[in-house]
């Protein structure tokens, strides 16, 4: 009997996973002869001397009235 492929869903760190700033990983789905990935790329840097012009801009996150304590 043929042996069913199932789906998964997979990781790869690709550099930086625990570290800030240089966060990078693959997500992969499906089965392991079929896989579809997507690189997701969550590093932020920060500019600094040697870097000028560079300037990393962080929002304040709005919480709805309702929400907060």
């Amino acid at each position: 009997m043929a042996k069913t492929q199932r789906d998964e869903l997979v990781f790869v760190p690709l550099g930086g996973v625990g570290e800030i700033g240089m966060n990078m990983g693959a997500y992969g789905f499906g089965p392991e002869n079929a896989r579809k990935w997507i690189v997701v790329d969550c590093g932020v840097s920060f500019g600094g001397p040697d870097l000028p012009g560079i300037r990393t801009d962080h929002g304040q996150p709005r919480i709805p009235r309702g929400a907060r304590r």
